[in-house]
Parts: C-alpha cells; structure tokens; sequence
C-alpha cells in the first residue's frame, strides 16, 4: 500500500512544497518577528511535508548550488541562485536532506530559523551547519560534506555525470552518495544519526576497506585490525577544551583579533575594511543579545580612538538609537536575571560614553524601576549632558515620575542652562509640573523652593496653593513668615478653596507660633455665632486645626473657650480637638 501511494509522488508536488519552504525561510530572514501572515505560512508548510510523508516513509532531497533534486528531478530554482535557500545550504556543506516520517512542527522551525539565519552569515559560526547542530532534529537528517573535499575535486577536474534538468553532478558526489548507502542503506530506510559529516578521509577509508575485502584473510602478510582502537587518554582533556569553546569565547577572541587589526601599522583602505568588519560584528552582537561582546568592540573601538574621522564615524554609527534601543528593550522585557540584564546595559551605555546620553534620557521612561530610574539618570550625569533641551521631552512627558527625574537632573547639573529651564517647569501650563518643579527645589533648594512658593501662592490652581503653603511651612524663615501673614489677612482669604486655607492656616501657626493666635482666634470667632454662615463656620474648624498646632497654654485656652460655645459645629469640634491634644501629651 505505501509503495502504491508512493507512485502517485511527483517531483511537482515536492517542488510546490518546497518552493513554499523557501518563501518562508526568505520571512523569516526578512522579518524577525512571528506575525500572523507568517504563521499561516509556516503551518500550511508543514501540511505540504505531512501530505508528502504519508505517501513515503523518507523525503530524500540533493541539494546542488542551484536547485534541489528529488529523484533525480530538479524540484526548485531560483532566478537568482547566489541567493536562493540551496545556495545557502550548499555554501555550508549540506549535500543531501532527509525528513522523515513523524516530522513535527517544532522541528521544522528550527531548520526554517537556522536556514534564515543562514543568509546572515559573517563566518563566525553563525552557519546553518553550526545551528542546526545544536538542536536535536528526530526527523530531520542532513549529509555535510567538508568543503576542501569539493575543492579538491575540483581543482582535480573531476568528471561530471549530467541530471535531468540540472546542473552536471561531479563524481566526488556520487561517491559520497555511494558511501553514505553502503553505511546507511537506501533513504528509504531508518533516518540514523542526526548529521552525517564527510571529508577526505573518509573517502580514504573506503578505499583502503575495499582495498582489503579484495584479500584474502587466509592470505600470508600482515593484516590490519578491522575494529576501532580503545577511547584514547587524552580524550577526556580535549572534550572539557572543547566543552569550553563556547560562542561566547569564540566570539570575544574573534573581537580581540579585529581590534588588534585596527591597531596594527596597515593601509588606511585595510583599516576601513576592517572597521567595516567590526561594524558586522558589532551588529551580530546587537541582533543575538549578546551584550557583553558588543561591550567590549565599543569599549576598544573607544580605546583606540585617535581622533580621526574613521573612529568618530565608527562610534556614531555604532552607538545609535537603531542599535541601542533593541538592546534595551531585550533588557526591559525580563526575559533573563533582571539584575544580569540592567547589569550588561550599563556597561554597555558606559563604554559607549557621552553619545549614549541621548539615546539613554529617550529610554528613561521605560524604566519601571524607580532605582533602576535614578541609577539611569545618575550614569547620564556621570557620562556629561552637553545640552539641557535633551530633558525638553522629559518635563513634557505625561508621566508626572518622569518630570520629577528630569528635575532631579537639572539641579544636579546647576547650570545657567538647567536653572532657566527649571524656571520653565514652573511656569508649564501643567500645574502637576509646577508643583513637581517646586517639589524638587524644596527637596534640593530650601531657599530658592521658599521665594517660588511665595510666588506660587498666586498661582490660579488650587492644588499648586496647596503646595506652595505647604513648603513654606516645612521650610520658611522670618521672610515667609510675614508674607504668610500677609496673605492669611487678606480680605479676599475667604474666597480660596477650604483646602487652600487649610494649608494656609497651618503654615501660619507653623510659622508664627504664638503671634498666629490673636488672627487665629478672630476667625473662631466669627463662626461661633448661632446665625454665622456656613462658610465662616468652616472657616472657624479650619482655624482650630491651626490653633491645635500651637502646643502653648494660649491655644488650649481658645480651643477650652470655643468648646462652650453656642454653635454646636464649633463647639464639638472644639471638644474634639482638646481630646486629640489630651492624647497626644
């Protein structure tokens, strides 16, 4: 049954399949992420394979420069074939492919997104040989052919054999097809191991094997033992070597080596082309997250920076929000150790020095973390801010934690620059701004805080009022004594919102101490009345909170008089008060 169904295989059918699998590993290349669109095609891909397995245990591919062959068939071509999917795989070494019955969806991903990172290559183990071999692939065998082996053959002339609608095979290639059935058996059988890797010695081997066959065992002579020799000493030594060889060494050696170069006494033309090279380094850096290699080219690059414009043009175009902020959102999304990601920022944003300072104020809003927050505008300060307007976007950013840290910048730096644009904050149309501005002087600025909330008292807001009194109780000095004073006799006090006077009365008392009771009292006063308004009645609470600020005999006195009085408002809240007080001694 299966070889009937089989026969009713085309090469058409294989090419429509694969021609959809180059269209999505071209996706993938191009499109890093997983849109819908993509999705669709990589799930109708897999359906296309399982339709072609179930008509055969094995689909056996070869795979030439130019095309891949099914049976003999060429099955897909591009147009361009320096840049088609069996160029990529050719390039590397991959000869032949075999998807198996049971192939999952997983599995072909991996070799779609090793295939697409194929066409990215820089030579620096980032082939699709490399990749693929680090993932287990059940259902997926591929035959790896040393590329001295092809070069040696064709250096050799040697002969070709033509295909059907394909370029000349070259004998080294039916060899290694010969070789591969004589150990695995046909492709219809079992997939075996998960890579099959050929070179000039194997090919030596089977020559010598067949050599001997043709012996006789019984023959005189000496004959080589045809089993393989003991796990030799050393082999545990070299595996913890190559157990160390991780991408990461490999990739820091290779960084080494590039700047080296940079250094060294070479033409100006081969020091472009090797910056050039730095720079395709650096971005495969950015591109895996490998933060620590790209550290250490910008802080060498750095290193060597003699003032020329090869290294300034370098850095400028290296130390970019382009780059940069996928690199920062990799570290935002907590994808790894919180601590190890803002970590490998941080050095990153130090090595590249000043011209990182804009790219990092422009990411100071992503930051959560208010710690993580300071630590980001500390290093900013740290690194040297040439221009204030880079904190414009900041006072204007929505989020009022936002404002407050690019305030907290602009007192650290204390610069003319930074104090008139400080002055600006408090005069934004926000009145969260403004109080912000005030909030961040208080805290940093006693004195100048002072003089903008005397200012601020006049500001037509109610809640930057609040604040501004609210800072002159905390902070003032006999100057904003008497201007409190001042205000809280003003005949239009009576106006302002109750919360306003709240603050008002409190900053007086705070103030003044015992010279507040005699204006203080006077506004009890008028609320005791059994026909006083609503407002003055309001007032009158008001005032006794203030009073009972005051911790004098004086003021027990007043609160003592007012809980008698005839206005049952007055008179309870009074009462009220005095108990507070008695508990609070």
């Amino acid at each position: 049954m299966v070889e009937e169904r089989a026969r009713g295989l085309t090469a058409k059918d294989v090419g429509r399949t694969l021609a959809a699998f180059s269209r999505v590993a071209r996706a993938r290349s191009l499109y890093q992420e997983n849109s819908a669109a993509l999705k669709r095609m990589r799930s109708d891909l897999f359906r296309g394979f399982q339709e072609i397995l179930a008509d055969r245990p094995v689909l056996s591919l070869r795979v030439r420069p130019e095309a891949f062959v099914f049976e003999d068939q060429v099955v897909l071509t591009d147009e361009n074939p320096d840049q088609s999917i069996p160029f990529a795989l050719y390039r590397d070494g991959i000869r032949r492919l075999d998807f198996s019955r049971g192939l999952e969806e997983s599995e072909l991903d991996t070799l779609l997104a090793c295939t697409a990172r194929g066409f990215h290559f820089t030579g620096l183990g980032d082939d699709i040989v490399s990749d693929l071999w680090r993932h287990d692939l059940e259902h997926i065998r591929y035959l790896v052919v040393d590329t001295s082996v092809v070069d040696a053959a064709a250096a050799a002339g040697a002969p070709t054999a033509p295909v059907d609608g394909a370029e000349p095979i070259s004998d080294l290639d039916t060899q290694i097809d010969g070789l591969l059935r004589a150990i695995y058996g046909d492709s219809s059988d079992d997939v075996g191991p998960r890579s099959i890797h050929l070179d000039a010695s194997d090919l030596a081997a089977k020559s010598i094997a067949e050599s001997l066959d043709a012996v006789d065992d019984m023959a005189p002579g000496f004959h080589p033992a045809r089993t393989f020799l003991e796990r030799p000493a050393y082999a545990t030594t070299v595996e913890a070597e190559v157990a160390l060889e991780t991408p990461n060494r490999v990739g820091a050696r290779a960084a080494n080596a590039t700047l080296r170069a940079l250094s060294a006494d070479i033409t100006s033309a081969d020091k472009d082309a090797v910056a050039d090279a730095l720079l395709r380094m650096f971005d495969a850096a950015v591109m895996s997250r490998d933060v620590p290699l790209a550290t250490r080219i910008v802080a060498g690059v750095r290193h060597l920076d003699d003032g020329s414009s090869r290294f300034a043009r370098w850095l400028e175009e290296a130390i970019s929000e382009t780059r940069l902020r996928p690199v920062a959102g990799a570290a935002l999304e907590g994808g790894q150790d919180p601590g190890v990601a803002y970590r490998d920022l941080f050095n990153l944003f130090k090595a590249s020095g000043p011209l990182a300072v804009p790219i990092m104020l422009s990411l100071l809003p992503s930051f959560g973390d208010p710690a993580m927050r300071r630590a980001l505008s500390d290093l900013a300060l740290e690194l040297g801010i040439e221009h204030v307007e880079y904190l414009l976007d900041l006072l204007n950013n929505e989020q009022l934690f936002v404002v407050q840290e690019a305030l907290y910048i602009l007192h650290r730096l204390n610069t003319p620059a930074a104090q008139a644009l400080e002055q600006r904050a408090e005069q934004n149309v926000r009145a969260e701004v403004r109080v912000a501005a005030l909030a961040a002087a208080a805290e940093h600025n006693p004195e100048v805080a002072v003089r903008r909330a005397e200012r601020m008292l006049e500001d037509p807001e109610p809640r930057a009022k609040v604040a501004a009194a609210q800072v002159l109780g905390r902070l003032g000095d006999v100057q904003a004594a008497r201007f409190v004073e001042s205000y809280v006799e003003r005949p239009d006090l009576d106006e302002l919102p109750a919360e306003v006077k709240k603050e008002l009365f409190r900053a007086y008392a705070l103030l003044c101490g015992v010279r507040s009771l005699h204006l203080l009292a006077r506004y009890i006063k008028r609320g005791e009345g059994l026909l006083s308004k609503k407002e003055a009645e309001d007032q009158a609470l008001l005032a006794m909170d203030a009073v009972a600020m005051v911790r004098v005999p004086r003021a027990v006195e007043l609160l003592k008089r007012a809980a008698v009085s005839r206005n049952k408002r007055v008179r309870d809240a009074a009462r009220a008060r005095l108990l507070r007080m008695k508990e609070k001694a």
